[in-house]
């Protein structure tokens, strides 16, 4: 079963010379009916999002190998921007001491 998807975009390959490809067209995404239910279930489900992990060239197809992800909630958010500051206070202390020769 193939899912027709219009939104793809793939960038243009500057060393393919003037027979590259459209950037924006439709693309196939060729899954078996069952692979393709499983897809949608998990993305309507669970909140999850499909992003392409990995290329694969094979003759003139590319294949792509997808996983599925899921984003950060707010306390991943807090915890990474906590961390964050503290890194840059860390790091700005480390420097001012080594300017002054301690």
């Amino acid at each position: 079963m193939s899912c027709s998807c219009s939104a793809w975009h793939i960038g243009e390959y500057r060393q393919a010379g003037t027979f590259g490809h459209q950037p924006l067209q439709p693309r196939k995404l060729l899954l078996h009916r069952r692979e393709l239910e499983r897809l949608r279930g998990k993305l309507s489900a669970k909140g999850l999002t499909v992003i392409p992990e990995r290329l694969y060239w094979s003759g003139k197809w590319v294949k792509i190998g997808l996983c599925l992800c899921s984003g950060k909630d707010k306390g991943d958010k807090r915890r990474d921007l906590i961390a964050k500051a503290q890194n840059r206070d860390v790091q700005r202390e480390l420097s001012r001491r080594a300017k002054r020769g301690e």
